[in-house]
């Protein structure tokens, strides 16, 4: 019987040295977790704080080069409109001077006569080489043109 006693006094000081040595362990690893913690808090704050840095700096990188972007749509903007205000006037004048000058017949006429050349980006009025801007009477009654001063027999606009 006291044999048996001390097997389970044994068995139990064995099981208490057991839930010691846990405790122990477990005192001793949540002893090293919290310095690791804060040996972890303390470098991660250095490291998050270094990325805080390093993002802030691109922040501010960011809102630079948005603002020279913005003020670079501005002016764009404001050359456009001003382009746009000079093309207007422009073509207002020429209106002005096709109105006033040119018959509405002949208008259509040239209107009709005109095609798109995709190619140089221009209208183009067939058999404009004829055109009163480019030939010019000469005192004998032929025409001549005006780029190479060669003579044309005959007047296109006879008819």
């Amino acid at each position: 019987l006291e044999l048996r006693m001390q097997e389970k006094e044994f068995e139990q000081k064995a099981l208490e040295e057991k839930r010691l040595k846990r405790l122990l362990a477990q005192k001793k690893e949540e002893q090293l977790l919290h310095t690791q913690k804060w040996d972890n808090i303390q470098e991660e704050r250095n490291v998050k704080t270094k990325q805080l840095k390093k993002l802030f700096t691109k922040i501010q990188q960011s809102k630079t080069e948005m603002e020279d972007v913005l003020e670079e749509w501005q002016s764009e903007k404001t050359e456009m409109l001003e382009t746009i205000r000079e093309l207007s006037k422009q073509l207002k004048l020429k209106m002005v001077v096709i109105n006033h000058f040119i018959p509405h017949e002949e208008l259509s006429r040239i209107e009709n006569r005109s095609e798109w050349d995709s190619e140089t980006g221009d209208w183009r009025i067939i058999h404009s080489e004829y055109a009163g801007n480019i030939m010019r009477k000469q005192r004998g009654g032929g025409y001549i043109q005006n780029e190479t001063d060669d003579p044309i027999e005959e007047d296109p606009f006879k008819n």
